[in-house]
């Protein structure tokens, strides 16, 4: 694979990743209000906040794993790595979010678990998108197939 094909490559999972951060924000107060506004459904606070950190879990999962499986059946060259690429932009925006967690923990420390909680659906995704482009970029590799340039 040539240097420049790489660079757009690679560019082209950073944008995905973009669009997927967008999607996924869009996406995760969408399913959640629809799963506890249920007439069935009437839970307490802290019930509702695991529930909702489950589905936000669940759908940024699903949405990070797939593209990173489907880069890794594209590329298997890259393996996981294309995980890491496709989550670049979430990985950028964690790095911005302990600016403000810092202070909250300064003035609350007994609220480690709850943060830990709070960002798990931050952190799950790129776990995941790396868990799915690298066993698609095994598939594919085990399949016999060459990376397209």
């Amino acid at each position: 694979m040539s240097e420049r094909v790489a660079t757009r490559v690679y560019v082209l999972a950073f944008v995905i990743g973009l669009i997927a951060l967008a999607v996924t924000f869009w996406a995760m107060p969408a399913v959640c209000s629809i799963w506890l506004e249920g007439p069935s459904v009437k839970v307490d606070v802290e019930r509702e906040r695991l529930i909702i950190v489950i589905l936000e879990v669940l759908v940024g999962g699903a949405i990070y794993a797939g593209l990173g499986a489907v880069l890794g059946y594209i590329w298997p060259k890259g393996g996981w790595r294309w995980g890491l690429w496709v989550s670049l932009p979430l990985i950028i925006f964690i790095a911005f979010y302990p600016i403000y967690i810092v202070r909250v923990l300064l003035l609350k420390p007994s609220e480690i678990f709850r943060f830990l909680i709070g960002t798990t659906p931050f952190t799950a995704p790129i776990v995941l998108a790396c868990i799915g482009a690298g066993l698609l970029s095994k598939h594919t590799s085990k399949e016999g197939r060459v990376d397209k340039d």
